[in-house]
C-alpha cells in the first residue's frame, strides 16, 4: 500500500474503483461458478450413489466411491475459481502432482489390495458364501473387506489373502453354475459284464430316492469307462447336487460304489503277477 500513501483523497477513490472495475466481474463470476459447480457436483453424486445402489454394490464401498469422486470434483472446481480470479494455478497443480505421486509410491501394495477390493465388490466374481480355490487355498468365503478376503478352510483354518492377489489371479468359484460334481473313480475286473456295473449303480433305491442328488435334465447319475489299462478297466460314478450339499454327496457315493460292487458280485481289479520258473 506503499503506492497510495503519496495519493491524494480523489485518488484514492479513483484507485478503489478501478480496482472494483477490474476485478468486480472476475469475483461475481467465481462466485457463481462455485455455487452452480457445487450444485452440479451434488447432482452428479446423487446419480451416481443411485446408480450404484441399482446395482447392489456393497454398502460399505458405494459412500466410500461418492467420497472420493466428489473431493477429486470439488479440487478440480476450486482450480478452476482460482484461474478465473486470476490466480497462477501452475504451482498448485505442481504441488498435487507431486504429493499424490508420494502417496502413490508409499501406499503401493495398499492401494493395489484397495483397487482389488473394489473390482471385487463391484463385478462380484465371488460372494460371500461362496466356496472357491484361490492363491493356493480352498475354502468357504466368509469376508469381503476393502484390503483383503477371509476364508475358512475346510478344516477350520482362517486364510486371509489380499485382495490385489485375488483380483489379479485365477480364482475357481464352486457355486456360480449352482451345482457341483461328485466323481468317484474305481476299477473293477475284465471279468465283469459293464452294463451289469452300470445297472446295479444307477438303477438303484438309494441313488433314485436320494434327496441331495439331481434326478432331472442332462445332469443325472452317470456311469462310463474311463481307461482300459493292463490290470482293470476304470471306471468313474458321477453325480450332481448343489454346492452346499457336496461333502454329504460325497460321502455317499464312495460308501455307495463300494457297498453296491460287494453286494451285487462285481469282482474288483486285482494286481497281477506272472512268475517263469526255469529249472537249471
Amino acid at each position: 500500500m506503499i503506492f497510495l500513501q503519496n495519493l491524494a483523497p480523489i485518488d484514492y477513490v479513483s484507485k478503489i474503483v478501478e480496482l472494483v472495475i477490474n476485478y468486480a466481474p472476475r469475483l461475481i463470476l467465481a462466485f457463481v461458478t462455485l455455487f452452480v459447480g457445487l450444485w452440479l457436483i451434488k447432482w452428479i453424486l446423487n446419480i451416481i450413489n443411485r446408480h450404484l445402489v441399482a446395482h447392489s454394490v456393497d454398502k460399505a464401498v458405494a459412500p466410500f466411491l461418492v467420497s472420493v469422486v466428489g473431493a477429486l470434483m470439488r479440487v478440480m472446481l476450486l482450480l478452476s475459481i482460482a484461474s478465473l480470479v486470476g490466480i497462477e494455478t501452475t504451482s498448485f497443480v505442481a504441488i498435487l502432482g507431486a504429493a499424490g505421486l508420494a502417496v502413490g509410491l508409499a501406499l503401493q501394495g495398499s492401494l493395489s489390495n484397495f483397487a482389488g477390493g473394489v473390482l471385487i465388490l463391484v463385478f462380484k466374481p465371488f460372494r460371500v458364501g461362496d466356496f472357491i480355490e484361490a492363491s493356493g487355498f480352498s475354502g468357504q468365503v466368509k469376508e469381503i473387506q476393502i484390503f483383503h478376503t477371509v476364508m475358512v478352510t475346510l478344516d477350520d483354518r482362517t486364510v486371509i489373502i489380499a485382495n490385489g492377489a485375488l483380483a489379479n489371479g485365477a480364482v475357481v468359484n464352486h457355486n456360480t453354475e449352482g451345482t457341483r460334481l461328485v466323481e468317484v473313480t474305481f476299477g473293477v475286473s475284465y471279468a465283469n459284464d459293464l452294463s451289469k456295473v452300470k445297472d446295479v449303480l444307477i438303477n438303484n433305491n438309494a441313488v433314485k430316492t436320494h434327496p441331495l442328488i439331481i434326478q432331472e435334465g442332462e445332469k443325472t447319475p452317470f456311469v462310463g469307462v474311463l481307461a482300459l489299462n493292463p490290470v482293470d478297466v476304470k471306471m468313474s460314478f458321477r453325480v450332481w447336487t448343489k454346492p452346499e450339499h457336496y461333502w454329504a454327496v460325497f460321502f455317499f457315493a464312495q460308501e455307495h460304489v463300494k457297498n453296491t460292487c460287494a453286494k451285487d458280485g462285481v469282482i474288483g481289479a486285482l494286481p497281477e503277477q506272472i512268475v517263469h520258473v526255469r529249472n537249471n
